[in-house]
């Protein structure tokens, strides 16, 4: 995120804070969540934010929103759901056709970010000869960049002079 996104971050916020028991959040809180926040893009905030809501009830916390999952797991769970389009929807004499229908439920999922698994496996995901061996080499590459990108935030997760300021006034009261 960066400050463009601030405006759409704070009505998420507020819209977030009307869903849930409570008060809104101040902007204080919403400041605060914003620099805690704001090297994650805000498609992947707004994302695990809706989903926190779908098991909780209550506000999500900062670390709810940040927590991570298993890169193995979450490689292979991001595998079997490309499997399952491209075995849907590409088909061997017209399989371009199939690519923009998985591009588009990918958009509709919010999983845009997966479609890099389809134009490089895809065609061996629906026709190909060794099933295993091309989930495993899949699983292989997914998890390299899940744990890349972890790795990316973890190093841009350094505490700021901005943010230091935000939470003095929150402790202080």
């Amino acid at each position: 995120m960066d400050e463009r996104d601030e405006t759409r971050f704070t009505v998420l916020m507020n819209t977030i804070g009307e869903m849930t028991p409570g008060d809104k959040p101040s902007p204080e809180k919403t400041m605060l969540y914003f620099e805690c926040l704001k090297d994650m893009p805000y498609d992947l905030i707004k994302k695990r934010m809706t989903n926190h809501l779908r098991f909780n009830k209550w506000f999500p916390v900062i670390c709810e929103i940040r927590q991570e999952a298993d890169p193995e797991l979450q490689a292979q769970e991001d595998c079997r759901f490309i499997e399952h389009l491209c075995r849907e929807l590409i088909f061997s004499d017209f399989p371009m056709a199939g690519r923009e229908a998985i591009g588009e439920r990918l958009k509709t999922e919010g999983r845009e970010d997966l479609m890099y698994l389809v134009n490089m496996m895809g065609a061996e995901i629906s026709n190909g000869q060794n099933p295993t061996a091309t989930r495993a080499q899949m699983i292989k590459v997914h998890k390299a960049r899940i744990i890349q990108d972890l790795l990316t935030g973890t190093e841009q997760k350094k505490l700021n002079p901005k943010l230091e300021k935000l939470i003095e006034p929150m402790i202080k009261k």
